[in-house]
């Protein structure tokens, strides 16, 4: 292989592959290295059952700086992240643990989560469509015209050499603020990623990549979607905005339209969404007739929730849980259903991440926390 191809093989995997670029040394310039370049490149025969979204957000560089976090709930809400891991049950040696699986309730069905025929939710989505536009809007006092949105993320990174892998759960706390140009700044504080089984010391380097913790900024888009100011209210008008922002570009042929709205809509979360906005994105979604109804459910921060759902042939299912009383999208979860092929578990499904939007708010600047 050519130092050019290798370069633009590295650059174009570079969003998504956080292993140094000397960590493969010259093996890369050998028949095994060429073949195994063929196949990471090589067009899957059916792209929508295999891509992976867990690590959906684009990479970029984390300024490396100091920072104080600001308010002792989020410190709070990642002790509780960290204790869902260490209430689990010990794996056997070669196993993995993962966060525990929400319990969901659908009358008639067992088994929800596995379920290959759940019903519609047209009719729930509208219904909350309503509820969400009768909401009064957030309090904004006067010169308040940063957004707030605290969150509480959990993700699941999996690093695969040789045959062997490498898996880093990171419980994290997440501060959004986004100002009215579109700058967004996130302070991320992260528990000590679990680091489990250590298949080599090169896909170990491969996940351990995070930093404890980051102070970032950014624009809106590279990282949360659209800037809400800017969408539409009009569902029609605000579907297709949505799909243009999926990193999907709106086309079906690579994943599903369900699969791209839920995640430009629950990226946009990092963002305070007005309640006549969050109405319209229900009414998006109630007209996608793969979206399904999961069932009852209480999330992650202890809220009761519907549970609505999309499933990536039978591999993968996203799921949203939004508020019955007040329509406010509360959580979103990734399901691994069946094993993609590089994980060292024996059960299935399993929860690969999730974020639980705890807190929204104004405030006057990216330091500051809104009140109570």
């Amino acid at each position: 292989m050519s130092s050019r191809a290798l370069e633009d093989a590295r650059s174009m995997m570079a969003p998504g592959n956080p292993v140094p670029a000397d960590a493969f040394g010259d093996s890369w310039d050998s028949p095994p290295g060429r073949a195994t370049f063929q196949r990471i490149v090589a067009q899957p025969r059916d792209s929508a059952t295999t891509v992976r979204r867990a690590d959906r957000r684009p990479a970029r560089r984390r300024p490396g700086r100091p920072w104080v976090l600001a308010g002792s709930a989020a410190v709070a809400v990642l002790i509780g992240a960290v204790a869902v891991l260490a209430g689990r049950p010990a794996a056997r040696p070669g196993q993995l643990t993962t966060a525990p699986m929400l319990h969901y309730t659908l009358t008639g069905v067992a088994a929800p989560v596995l379920a290959t025929q759940l019903p519609p939710a047209r009719a729930l989505l509208l219904r909350l469509g309503r509820i969400a536009g009768r909401q009064p809007a957030r309090p904004r006092p006067p010169g308040a015209d940063i957004g707030y949105v605290l969150t509480n993320e959990w993700y699941m990174s999996v690093a695969v050499a040789g045959g062997t892998n490498t898996v880093a759960i990171t419980p994290q706390v997440d501060q959004t603020w986004t100002a009215p140009d579109g700058t967004a700044r996130q302070v991320e504080h992260s528990g000590k990623p679990w680091v489990g089984p250590i298949g080599s010391l090169l896909t170990l380097r491969g996940v351990d990549h995070r930093r404890p913790a980051s102070d970032s900024t950014s624009r809106t888009t590279e990282e949360f979607g659209p800037l809400v100011a800017a969408l539409s209210a009009n569902p029609a008008r605000l579907r297709a905005q949505l799909l243009r922002a999926s990193e999907y570009r709106g086309d079906p042929r690579r994943v599903p339209e369900a699969y791209q709205l839920i995640g430009v809509i629950a990226d946009l979360q990092h963002q305070p969404v007005p309640p006549r906005l969050e109405a319209a994105l229900w009414r998006v979604l109630a007209g996608q007739p793969d979206i399904r109804y999961l069932g009852t459910v209480i999330d992650r921060a202890g809220r009761r929730g519907d549970a609505v759902a999309t499933t990536i042939g039978r591999a993968e299912r996203l799921v949203l849980i939004i508020s019955p009383s007040t329509g406010r999208l509360l959580g979103e979860e990734d399901i691994d259903l069946t094993n993609p092929g590089a994980l060292n578990i024996r059960k299935f499904p399993i929860v690969t991440s999730y974020v639980a939007y705890l807190s929204q708010g104004w405030t006057t600047s990216t330091a500051k926390v809104p009140g109570p």
